[in-house]
């Protein structure tokens, strides 16, 4: 995960840094890991081959966890889901021969839409609510009802990440996959499915992926990522396409090449092999529920705050009364943040949803007015509704995190936590 643009602390000297996709995940720093790379290495310069390819592998993972069923030569492995997302789009254009009209989520992840707009198409943001994007809201090009006529074309691609929404978390319930599946297939438009961290769900089970429930296979691509469970220096994802989609994609592939070396899949495959994956992907699960817990412990009861529950994942979200005041104190402890602000396209909120949070006595303001503390809701629906808020990733030391929610609750204008490391003083040690 790319961070959002770097801030600059004031003062200089160390700074702790807890934005998305900073922190390395030292977990991995195992025998097990360094055995898998080390033997992969061998291995390939001696010329040999892994007992079973990664595409074994996620074959059988998907299928298990995900209820995506392929054959592993139907997999393609990918530098990530930015290097997935480039393939598909390449194809699709090449296919259609001109602009793709791309529907991303607003706020989504700023880099698919980077990428959308680096490979030459066009991002639609598209608002989502607590259920993630929402097929009514969608242009269709045809009579509206109410003497309105909607002229707009509809998209050509649907960009989302119905697992685990990024970053307001909801997770989309089977009856809107269903919609927006009938809405795809209505329209000629090919969902691509960004199912970046199913496996760090720690309430619940996930549910079945998109792509699970195409089982015409005509029409979801399913992009995974390596990235929150190995960190995203690994740098390998994988890509299940529909039928009439995949020999263009996997011609494309051996076309310009795989970005992933041998090494690196073989390192993963025989990490899965051996039983380590699923041990250490576990072992992370249990660690960012903890963070998780720790963030929301030291964040309690402050007026006006509220730590965003979700399911699961490798990031918080915390709405406040006034992010861009929270983010630049933060700095100037020593501790960046991410503002909520910089998901959304062109870096502010959809001015509708101030006018309807006026109207219906919601987000920050009303939780001032109320003088309610931080509370729980429900997944999605508080940020989505919130004037702004911080994003913060889990990926940093626990005694890291701890420093900086310690610092971030004296910022939000709470009492300092007797005892928490580096309460009151900016962070030490601080990478």
């Amino acid at each position: 995960e790319t961070p959002l643009p770097s801030a600059t602390p004031v003062g200089g000297g160390p700074v702790l840094d807890l934005r998305p996709g900073t922190g390395p995940v030292t977990a991995l720093d195992t025998p097990a890991w360094r055995g898998a790379w080390r033997d992969a290495a061998g291995a390939t310069a001696r010329g040999e081959t892994a007992g079973a390819s990664l595409q074994e592998h996620l074959s059988a993972y998907l299928r298990l966890s995900r209820g995506i069923v392929r054959a592993p030569e139907d997999i393609l492995v990918t530098a990530g889901v930015r290097d997935g997302l480039q393939l598909v789009l390449r194809v699709l254009g090449l296919a259609r021969r001109r602009t793709l009209r791309v529907a991303v989520e607003n706020p989504g992840y700023p880099a698919l839409r980077r990428v959308v707009e680096a490979t030459g198409h066009t991002a639609l943001p598209v608002t989502v609510d607590h259920h993630g994007l929402d097929p009514a809201a969608l242009p269709t090009g045809r009579w509206g009802g109410a003497s309105r006529w909607d002229v707009s074309a509809p998209p050509d691609v649907l960009v989302l990440t119905p697992g685990h929404q990024y970053p307001l978390g909801g997770t989309m319930p089977v009856s809107r996959r269903a919609e927006l599946l009938a809405w795809a297939r209505e329209h000629g438009a090919v969902v691509i499915e960004d199912d970046y961290d199913s496996e760090l769900r720690h309430t619940g089970q996930p549910l079945p992926a998109l792509g699970a429930l195409d089982t015409a296979r005509d029409t979801v691509v399913t992009l995974g990522s390596f990235a929150k469970v190995l960190g995203s220096s690994v740098g390998v994802g994988h890509l299940v396409a529909p039928d009439p989609l995949l020999p263009d994609l996997l011609r494309a592939r051996e076309d310009l090449g795989s970005p992933v070396s041998r090494v690196a899949q073989d390192a993963i495959a025989r990490f899965m092999d051996t039983g380590e994956f699923q041990r250490h992907t576990a072992r992370m699960r249990r660690s960012f529920r903890r963070r998780r817990s720790l963030v929301s412990d030291a964040l309690a009861d402050l007026p006006g705050v509220v730590v965003v529950p979700m399911a699961g994942g490798a990031h918080a979200v915390v709405e406040v009364p006034d992010e861009d005041a929270a983010v630049a104190r933060a700095r100037e402890r020593g501790v960046l943040v991410s503002g909520l602000g910089g998901y959304w396209a062109g870096g502010t909120r959809h001015p509708a949803r101030r006018r309807d949070e006026a109207r219906a006595g919601t987000g920050p303001a009303a939780a001032r007015a109320d003088g309610a503390g931080a509370t729980r809701a429900e997944p999605g629906r508080a940020a989505s509704s919130s004037g702004g808020g911080l994003v913060l990733g889990l990926t940093a030391r626990e005694e890291d995190l701890a420093r900086g929610a310690a610092v971030l609750r004296e910022v939000l204008g709470g009492a300092p936590v007797v005892g928490a490391p580096g309460a009151g003083a900016p962070p030490r040690d601080a990478r």
